[in-house]
């Protein structure tokens, strides 16, 4: 395989639930629909994470058997008609993870011609911006239509901020030494993207 190019989808991901939270403390013994590492940043909150895909998502809202939802971009309120059947939306302000990747055949790009390589090549950060611009396009016109269907957002307090990135640094960073003891540089990469990320920031 050739990693030709991969992206963030450049918009905020966010917990949805029913009830309305004064804290994150109050999720705790929640039940909260989450995948891949997303589950472990539930653990860290006190709730039980639960696995489920997109597909069945809306079904376990509108049924009561999950009391939230949580690391998805705001777009999926419209897209996936979450705004039907959950009322609160929190701005989690991080960006977890790549949502889209591409990648050649390995055999298959070796045989292009070293001119057709370099176009793809040239394209790559087209490509990759590109699709972040469409989903921050995506993104208000489904926040007004959630909200057009009584959806309420707020932010996190500050203390719920902090204690949320904290979370997240004790998952990324244990993930980072997994990386390590594979002899993948993961701490290196992780402590680069938040330098990278304080530098942004100012």
């Amino acid at each position: 395989m050739f990693p030709y190019a991969g992206n963030a989808s450049g918009t905020s991901r966010a917990l949805f639930t029913n009830k309305p939270i004064n804290s994150l403390d109050d999720l705790k013994g929640a039940t909260i629909r989450a995948t891949g590492n997303w589950a472990e940043i539930v653990k860290g909150l006190g709730a039980e994470p639960v696995n489920l895909p997109i597909s069945e998502t809306y079904l376990a809202l509108e049924k009561g058997t999950v009391d939230g939802v949580i690391g998805l971009a705001t777009f999926t309120l419209q897209a996936d008609k979450l705004a039907e059947v959950v009322k609160y939306c929190y701005d989690l302000k991080v960006n977890f993870a790549p949502i889209y990747e591409w990648a050649f055949c390995k055999a298959s790009w070796d045989k292009l011609p070293d001119d057709i390589k370099q176009v793809f090549i040239d394209n790559r950060n087209f490509l990759e911006m590109k699709s972040v611009e469409i989903n921050m396009a995506d993104t208000k016109p489904a926040e007004e239509y959630a909200k057009s269907l009584g959806v309420q957002f707020f932010e996190l307090s500050e203390k719920d901020q902090a204690k949320l990135y904290e979370i997240f640094d004790q998952v990324n960073r244990k993930i980072a030494a997994e990386l390590d003891a594979k002899g993948i540089p993961g701490t290196e990469i992780y402590e680069e993207t938040q330098r990278l990320i304080r530098e942004y920031k100012k």
